[in-house]
């Protein structure tokens, strides 16, 4: 049997307070603690599109290829409506086509154009 010593043990309980009181958490982290708020897939979104923004206001930190979250910061972020702007900063910066998505055959490029003969694919 192993016995632990007074310093093991509170060297333990100060790793654990880091850890319980270090906001920085993942995307992954952030969804499983807060699921209906922080889905994965939308929170990625926000992150791809506003990530920059993020960033600059502390609320996100890019270490390499890993993104941490300032957890609280971010929450209160949210609360106060700055994922409501995510929209329109996307209509700012991708203009949709007038069509709103369809493209007449004189849109497209030669060899994508649609054979089209009495309505019926030729």
């Amino acid at each position: 049997m192993q016995t632990t010593t007074p310093e093991q043990t509170e060297l333990a309980a100060s790793v654990n307070e880091t850890q319980a009181a270090s906001p920085l958490v993942t995307v992954q982290t952030l969804a499983t603690r807060h699921p209906d708020a922080c889905p994965v897939g939308g929170t990625r979104n926000i992150l791809f599109n506003l990530g920059d923004e993020l960033e600059e206001a502390g609320i996100v930190i890019r270490v390499g290829r890993k993104i941490l979250i300032d957890e609280p910061r971010y929450l209160d972020w949210l609360r106060g409506g700055g994922a409501r702007n995510i929209r329109r900063n996307l209509q700012r910066h991708s203009p949709r086509s007038p069509h709103k998505g369809r493209h007449d055959d004189a849109d497209r490029p030669t060899g994508v154009r649609n054979k089209m003969e009495g309505g019926r694919h030729v």
